[in-house]
């Protein structure tokens, strides 16, 4: 399914310092996507995708579940925890650049210019209207393993419309007899809870299981 639903051609340079996870995290990055390991020792990935377009939800959470706790939690992504209103993605990378010694006078100044350069120039997507209305809206910038500016455009353009809003990320402790299954993963989880700014659908990024309690990371 997600080969399906992310069919862009990679390329990719694997040198002594590459790892497994390294690589994972490469390939998901140029996808769009997301992968961890969950609580039963499965690999699971998908894309990251809106709330508001997945099916369900598996459970709604309001004031009225007195046993459950929901907290805000603070970003960890590098702009902050506003809307981007733009969005670079690079691709093409060139791992072996050349000097201008080793490329032959007879060859074009575009692909010259272009075998002297790691990357291209990015691929953009960008809302003003976004900085307009939150003037520390972020850039948003990918480095990709993509082979073609297509596919980072598309790429940037998908990633504009998951963060060119204002998103919650929220903690939710769950009491043993609301347990989620580790397929939950990626599922929509809706979550009204104004007091916390959440009144809508959230996708489920994480989960963890400690003793008598459940505790989900949700974002959206």
């Amino acid at each position: 399914a997600l080969r399906a639903a992310a069919p862009a051609p990679m390329g990719m340079v694997v040198d002594a310092q590459a790892t497994g996870l390294s690589l994972a995290d490469a390939v998901m990055a140029s996808a769009g996507g997301w992968w961890l390991v969950g609580p039963d020792e499965q690999v699971r990935a998908g894309l990251l995708l809106p709330p508001q377009g997945l099916p369900g939800p598996l459970m709604t959470v309001t004031a009225a579940d007195r046993d459950v706790s929901v907290d805000r939690v603070p970003s960890s992504d590098s702009w902050g925890d506003g809307p981007v209103w733009r969005v670079e993605v690079r691709w093409g990378r060139n791992a072996t650049r050349l000097s201008e010694g080793q490329i032959f006078g007879s060859v074009s100044g575009a692909i010259r210019d272009r075998l002297m350069r790691e990357w291209p120039e990015p691929a953009v997507a960008e809302d003003p209207a976004v900085k307009v209305a939150w003037p520390e809206a972020g850039v948003l910038s990918v480095q990709t393993q993509l082979a073609d500016v297509a596919d980072a455009q598309a790429l940037a353009a998908r990633l504009l419309s998951l963060h060119g809003t204002w998103r919650r990320r929220l903690s939710i402790t769950l009491p043993q007899r609301l347990y989620l299954t580790t397929a939950s993963l990626g599922g929509r989880v809706d979550v009204v809870r104004p007091e916390r700014g959440a009144n809508g659908p959230m996708v489920v990024t994480a989960l963890t299981r400690e003793p008598g309690r459940q505790i989900l990371r949700v974002w959206g």
